[in-house]
């Protein structure tokens, strides 16, 4: 990918006058300058020089499924598909977050922890937010419930069971496939490996043709 797009390295030992500038959940950020850019900034990525998995992003994303399912054999869990590798937390380090933090955007969300903020992000809320993820693929990247619009009323209307409306010539066991994973009880939603190897099996006929 870096020679496709043409993308320069920079040995870190060729950058000089290193300064820290800031730190916080997804690592630390230093000042610093290059001989041949002058002033740079440089992130240092919590995690990611742990996670040596061709399907894990270190700068380029592929794969989510893959990834994903990597990450929980390794005991991490992402708690926001959509956005950056720095809200994952590892499970036996530090445990599952309780805090009121709400991560991602609102159709992404758990919603046992929609319901309640102290409910720990686990495997099974990253599960669900992959079953979203799967969704939004069948339906060319529309965004989730955007034909309702983002209101204080959505996530009450998402803990009640509302979900998004199925897409017509999706393949009928992907659709059983997401609907699994954004199901409210955690315990019958499928593992990460399991969604891979749904995946990687599917049949692509019967297709949904809106009857029923």
């Amino acid at each position: 990918i870096i020679k496709e797009y043409n993308l320069k390295e920079i040995p870190y030992n060729t950058l000089r006058n290193k300064k820290k500038l800031r730190s916080g959940g997804f690592g630390k950020v230093f000042k610093a300058t290059s001989s041949s850019l002058g002033y740079v900034a440089i992130k240092e990525l919590k995690q990611l020089n742990r996670s040596g998995h061709e399907r894990v992003i270190k700068f380029h994303g592929i794969s989510f499924t893959e990834g994903m399912s990597y990450l929980h054999d390794i005991d991490i869990t992402h708690r926001d598909l959509v956005k950056h590798f720095g809200f994952s937390k590892y499970l036996k380090t530090e445990a599952i977050t309780t805090s009121k933090e709400i991560c991602g955007v609102i159709p992404f969300i758990d919603p046992r922890k929609l319901n309640d903020p102290k409910y720990p992000y686990d495997k099974k809320s990253d599960v669900y937010s992959m079953g979203v993820l799967l969704w939004e693929i069948s339906s060319n990247g529309s965004v989730p419930f955007s034909s309702q619009g983002y209101d204080a009323c959505l996530p009450f209307r998402i803990i009640r069971g509302s979900r998004e409306e199925r897409i017509i010539g999706t393949p009928v066991q992907y659709i059983s496939l997401y609907s699994k994973c954004w199901d409210y009880e955690p315990n019958k939603r499928p593992s990460m490996p399991d969604i891979l190897r749904q995946l990687n099996s599917l049949e692509l006929d019967p297709k949904y043709d809106g009857t029923n």
